[in-house]
């Protein structure tokens, strides 16, 4: 277990298991190394992504769910780093950036 899932783990109240599960699988198919905040976050992002082509609503769902939830936990995270560190991130994340995750013309 990465030290980002197991930070992941150590909050409270834990999230339902599927829930969990699918912010665990999301962040194993996100490259650890940088800071906790940005590896939530890309995990986040690539939740959005996998929800604009889920086969069902079902997994459309838990995937913004997932998404929403590591988007939390990246602030959460940040903020734990300290002001500086938040503002920081803050920059890096604007708004903005979410239109990246849709298709051209969206």
């Amino acid at each position: 277990m990465t030290a980002v899932a197991e930070w992941l783990a150590a909050r409270s109240p834990a999230s339902p298991e599927r829930l969990a599960a699918r912010m665990r699988r999301a962040l194993d198919d996100t490259a650890a190394g940088g800071e906790p905040f940005d590896t939530l976050a890309i995990a986040a992002f690539r939740c959005l992504e996998q929800a604009l082509h889920a086969r069902t609503r079902d997994d459309a769902a838990l995937d913004l769910l997932a998404a929403d939830g590591l988007l939390t936990y990246a602030w959460e995270a940040a903020a734990e780093a300290g002001s500086a560190t938040l503002r920081r991130f803050a920059a890096a994340y604007p708004p903005e950036r979410f239109a990246t995750v849709l298709p051209e013309g969206k």
